[in-house]
């Protein structure tokens, strides 16, 4: 069993309540956001604020939402919107209406309990990375997140694995998978030396020997 299904198996009861939570929500922000958001607090909190924190940053350098905006407002304005997700053709227009349209009521955030304000940032960050996989025509699965936030990557390295990712024809899924050993020999070896090219590029500026160390802690990741 892999990390990912290891972590999943031992959140707590805060974690599990915000879950239960996010999963009322199928209703109003669809399927795959619920599932994306369920997934982000299934390995637990400290993982899930470094994923929140890339997503969000990426999603400002892509011009996706503005500098003062937060996942916890995005994934609030879900729960008092009159239109769902499915009104919409794309999660770009619907995160759009939710940014333009909706107005939270005055201190509704402050009124949520934990659990709550935990459950709208998870709809908030899974709404964001979703937008950002249409943005950049490319299906990042939610391990992928999880997996670079385990790593301790940035949005900058984030952002430039998937960019190398889709242009080499990887599968946002292989992240996980190469962490975890399960791809082939000849595979892994491709998968490592995309992301060595990724960290070394100019927006991350790794050198040679520290992208490798990187690679290396990846394939460590499962212990």
């Amino acid at each position: 069993m892999g990390w990912f299904s290891n972590a999943c198996s031992a959140v707590g009861s805060f974690v599990s309540s915000a879950i239960s939570t996010v999963g009322n929500a199928i209703k109003t922000v669809g399927e795959k956001i619920t599932t994306t958001a369920k997934a982000f607090l299934s390995i637990g909190v400290k993982v899930f604020e470094t994923v929140a924190k890339i997503i969000v940053e990426i999603a400002k350098a892509l011009g996706l939402v503005d500098e003062n905006e937060t996942e916890e407002e995005i994934g609030a304005k879900t729960e008092v919107a009159e239109k769902n997700r499915d009104e919409f053709d794309s999660d770009k227009a619907y995160l759009e209406y939710l940014r333009k349209d909706v107005e939270l009521p005055k201190g509704y955030i402050d009124d949520l309990s934990k659990e709550e304000k935990l459950a709208a940032r998870a709809k908030g960050a899974a709404l964001l990375g979703s937008t950002i996989s249409e943005e950049l025509d490319y299906e990042i699965d939610p391990t992928f997140w999880l997996t670079a936030a385990r790593k301790g990557f940035d949005a900058k390295e984030t952002y430039s694995i998937i960019e190398k990712f889709k242009v080499n024809d990887l599968e946002s899924t292989d992240l996980m998978e190469f962490s975890e050993n399960k791809l082939s020999p000849e595979f892994s070896q491709k998968t490592a030396e995309v992301i060595r090219e990724a960290l070394r590029s100019d927006d991350v500026g790794m050198g040679e020997m520290e992208a490798k160390e990187a690679v290396i802690d990846l394939k460590q990741l499962e212990d």
